[in-house]
């Protein structure tokens, strides 16, 4: 049971992770392609980034 935990949870962590690492993708192509980077799409994309990573990183750690 453990070992399938721990896969859940690497299951989990790993999809997190691309889900952030797309939307970064996504506010990079804005920027690279003329858009403004002190648009509300890049703030609001940010803003989200920033609050997964914390939530991801504190189920690593258990807090």
């Amino acid at each position: 049971m453990t070992g399938t935990v721990l896969n859940l949870e690497k299951d989990f962590i790993a999809s997190s992770l691309r889900a952030l690492i797309n939307r970064l993708q996504d506010v990079l192509s804005v920027i690279e392609e003329g858009g403004s980077s002190e648009n509300e799409f890049t703030a609001n994309s940010l803003k989200s980034a920033e609050t997964h990573l914390r939530q991801i990183r504190r189920f690593c750690t258990g807090g």
